[in-house]
């Protein structure tokens, strides 16, 4: 897709400052889902299997 991202800043799970500066120039894949789901939703799934395969 070759698109710029605008720049933001979120926090991690540990409370950490994360910035999508942090990965100029690499692939991102951004995923904004549920933290407190009690059951693995089909996407979180998906995601966990790409990044093992990476």
């Amino acid at each position: 897709m070759d698109l710029a991202a605008p720049d933001f800043s979120l926090r991690d799970t540990k409370g950490q400052g994360v910035s999508i500066a942090d990965f100029r120039d690499k692939l991102v894949y951004l995923m904004f889902g549920y933290l407190s789901c009690d059951q693995v939703c089909h996407a979180q799934s998906l995601t966990f299997y790409l990044r093992k395969g990476s």
